[in-house]
């Protein structure tokens, strides 16, 4: 349950910094489009059927190399596609990127320092090591270097101007 309002704020908290910091719209819409609706939908089934299947049939979510497939579906095809569409979002992303970066590397750090977490198994692509603690290659591109822009371009793609 931990996960997924973590997920939820820090969703949330990177929008926020993105909204506050860079995005320089003067018409802030107060009312919430239909691509959001849509993805606030998509999501929430998402959410309910991976609970669904996690209670009544678990051995379905026995996917090998299941973060590279998700890491690359859902991280990085959406971010190399929203800049190829807007490539006026490369600079600002990278500064949310950036910031979101050190964040994320910290809190990895000192998660699997005081063992909240750790990486059983043996099915990533490789093993990254700082300051002594070591976790997948996997989880250092696609959720401490790339989550925070693919945020920010999925936030542009469902709410942004183009909404």
């Amino acid at each position: 349950v931990e996960d997924i309002l973590w997920a939820f704020f820090l969703t949330y908290f990177i929008i926020m910094f993105y909204e506050y910091f860079l995005d320089n719209r003067e018409d802030d819409k107060e009312v919430i489009s239909r691509k959001t609706m849509f993805l606030g939908m998509f999501f929430l089934s998402v959410l309910l059927v991976f609970l669904l299947v996690h209670f009544f049939a678990p051995q379905l979510l026995f996917i090998p190399y299941f973060y590279l497939l998700f890491g690359t579906s859902f991280i990085l095809l959406p971010l190399v596609i929203e800049f190829f569409r807007r490539p006026n979002l490369i600079g600002k992303t990278f500064i949310v990127g950036s910031y979101f970066f050190v964040l994320s590397l910290a809190y990895e750090i000192v998660a699997l320092k005081l063992n909240w977490w750790n990486f059983p198994g043996d099915q990533f692509i490789g093993w990254v090591s700082i300051f002594g603690q070591s976790f997948p290659f996997e989880e250092f591109f696609f959720y401490i270097v790339l989550l925070a822009m693919s945020c920010v371009s999925y936030y542009e793609f469902f709410a942004g101007d183009e909404a």
